[in-house]
């Protein structure tokens, strides 16, 4: 299924310019070109070259001296106001995932798309909170 859903991110990428995560660009996207290459069997694997937009690296510079750390749920916590409960941790979604792959049992799935989709909202809301500050420092 690997080679299927990384061929499914180059096509979705392919008309894009930025790329926008958190800690994106240290992890997630250089494994996401490591597969590709593994896959692909050459260097150029056919993801397109986009301007990567760090989320974490920004929030750092932001926040970093306000807050006790610059992780994702401290801030959704302290810059969105928002605590979420009933959620599944980030360190137990892989397991999850390999029970699904393994056994095809999908009950702990929408545990893990709610936990991505809200990780989403949250990195919308940090960015807009973040470009909302440095407006802010524009006009003062």
């Amino acid at each position: 299924e690997e080679r299927a859903m990384l061929d499914n991110v180059k096509y979705c990428l392919a008309n894009q310019q930025v790329l926008v995560t958190f800690n994106g660009k240290s992890f997630d996207w250089p494994q996401v070109r490591d597969r590709c290459v593994l896959h692909a069997g050459a260097a150029d694997c056919g993801l397109p070259e986009l301007i990567h937009v760090d989320l974490l690296h920004l929030a750092r510079q932001r926040w970093k001296l306000l807050l006790p750390d610059c992780k994702l749920q401290t801030l959704e916590r302290f810059i969105c106001g928002r605590h979420r409960t009933d959620d599944i941790p980030g360190r137990e979604i892989p397991a999850a995932y390999d029970e699904y792959v393994r056994s095809g049992r999908t009950d702990q799935m929408d545990s893990v798309l709610h936990h991505n989709a809200l990780d989403i909202v949250t990195l919308l809301e940090i960015a807009m909170r973040w470009d909302e500050r440095l407006a802010a420092d524009r006009c003062a």
